[in-house]
């Protein structure tokens, strides 16, 4: 009897470079209204040269909390989440009704996550503001 006959090794396609478009960024979102804030991410939204600029934490953001390991965690989160929603209003202005909810849902994470860091209730939205500012440089 022949021995049985060898299956095939399926190889994995390579990965497909992400395109930069609301649905990507939409899809990266976490379901707390958050945007990764990993390399790779960064990269789609600020571009290759860009991008040790978006990882340095603003002076607004460094300065707040204790410096945990995972208060530090949070605030790269936080500046990621300015980053993406600052992308989707420069780069995709006129498409405001695709992603107007995105950017509510990360804004409302934003606010939450200052509070929780210990900002003053009163100063967060000046203090979003700030963030934007900043990560408005990077377009």
């Amino acid at each position: 009897a022949s021995p049985p006959p060898r299956a095939k090794r399926e190889v994995a396609p390579p990965p497909r470079a992400q395109t930069l478009s609301i649905e990507s960024i939409a899809r990266a979102q976490n379901f707390d209204g958050s945007f990764p804030c990993d390399d790779n991410h960064l990269r789609l939204i600020v571009g290759a040269d860009r991008l040790s600029r978006a990882r340095e934490l603003p002076p607004t953001l460094k300065q707040l909390g204790a410096g945990s390991n995972a208060q530090d965690a949070t605030k790269k989160l936080i500046w990621a989440t300015v980053v993406t929603f600052v992308c989707l209003q420069k780069k995709f202005g006129t498409e405001k009704d695709s992603w107007e909810m995105l950017v509510e849902k990360a804004k409302e994470y934003i606010e939450k996550e200052l509070i929780d860091l210990g900002l003053e209730e009163s100063i967060v939205a000046k203090t979003v503001n700030e963030l934007e500012n900043v990560a408005s440089a990077l377009f």
